[in-house]
């Protein structure tokens, strides 16, 4: 199995979350209730909407990873996953932002 498609079968594992076409970029996006938080860019890379507050508090953190661009909106960050040494940061990033959406 891809590391994508393992990403995409975790979080849709998670409570509540439902895979809808995005509003945002990529093809179908993930949601929570009635928010988007995540959707896919090509390859192994991913939006997560992490929150303005969530990025605020992860700032320094975030842009110590060489893996996470933060976008200039500020709720916004895509992650590159390429090895699955970086799969599970991408993963805890993914929950923040469905933590963070619930």
């Amino acid at each position: 199995m891809s590391l994508r498609a393992e990403f995409e079968r975790r979080l849709l594992a998670w409570p509540g979350v439902s895979l809808r076409p995005s509003r945002f970029g990529g093809e179908v996006g993930f949601w929570v209730g009635e928010r988007e938080f995540a959707h896919f860019h090509a390859g192994n890379e991913v939006d997560l909407r992490l929150t303005r507050a969530v990025v605020r508090r992860l700032r320094g953190e975030l842009r110590a990873d060489p893996r996470v661009e933060i976008s200039s909106g500020g709720d916004w960050v895509a992650v590159r996953f390429p090895r699955s040494k970086s799969f599970e940061r991408a993963l805890e990033l993914a929950w923040q932002a469905y933590a963070a959406h619930r």
